[in-house]
């Protein structure tokens, strides 16, 4: 289900003073906002994807933790652990996240998404 789905409203006559928007500026108005929404769902899967990483990574430590070493880890290695996992977050919102935030989305792009979305529904 698309996030940004209004219910649809019945056209209503112009008023004195209303406008009739061209073909031109709907459709620059909607390639604008299909960007904007194709922005949005990416960085929100790049964190989704961080988070879900972070997890399983924590998960994994944990258990070699307390299933391969007797004692549990140092204060050493769990430094060392936290470096990886701090270099790893860094990288990953460094190659997936800050490109979506100062990059513009492609309107041919957007143009193709809307169209594609328009044939869904």
């Amino acid at each position: 289900m698309s996030v940004d789905q209004l219910p649809t409203e019945k056209a209503k006559p112009l008023a004195r003073g209303d406008t009739v928007v061209g073909y031109d500026q709907y459709i620059d108005t909607q390639i604008r906002h299909t960007r904007r929404m194709v922005k949005a769902v990416d960085i929100a899967t790049a964190l989704v994807v961080l988070a879900t990483g972070v997890l399983v990574y924590l998960l994994v430590v944990t258990a070699a933790e307390n299933w391969l070493v007797p004692g549990g880890f140092g204060t050493l290695e769990r430094s060392l652990l936290f470096a990886v996992l701090a270099v790893s977050v860094g990288q990953h919102l460094y190659r997936r996240v800050w490109p979506l935030l100062v990059r513009p989305i492609n309107p041919v792009f957007a143009g193709a998404n809307d169209r594609a979305q328009l044939a869904v529904t």
